[in-house]
């Protein structure tokens, strides 16, 4: 009866070893970013209209997380020590912008004295 216990709770605990990522992704404004594709490694998912996504991982632990969509900045490497479970992530990416600056040149040739 010990014998099936522990094989019982290994069993459970092995199953319970998944670690959740529930995140969403937002722009600087606080905006939802749809569509923009998050990965860990080799396991990706596409965020919802919403900015949601939904993410998991075998095992709980120090991971990477990575997050790309067209007009955003490439979020890259960003730390995230996952646990058992669910993990409630919030990805901000910023939008390129690019910046224009003008530069206003005016010339006066100098007076000629005779």
């Amino acid at each position: 009866m010990r014998w099936l216990l522990a094989l019982t709770l290994s069993a459970v605990a092995a199953f319970g070893a998944v670690a959740r990522i529930r995140g969403r992704v937002i722009d600087e404004t606080q905006a939802a970013v749809p569509a923009a594709r998050v990965w860990i490694g080799e396991r990706s998912t596409v965020s919802d209209q919403t900015g949601a996504f939904l993410l998991e991982l075998d095992t709980a632990g120090e991971y990477r997380i990575n997050a790309q969509k067209q007009g955003f900045f490439l979020l890259r490497d960003r730390p995230l020590a996952l646990v058992e479970g669910d993990n409630l992530v919030t990805l901000v990416m910023n939008h390129q912008r690019e910046q224009f600056e003008s530069v206003e040149v005016s010339y006066s040739p100098p007076a000629v004295n005779q």
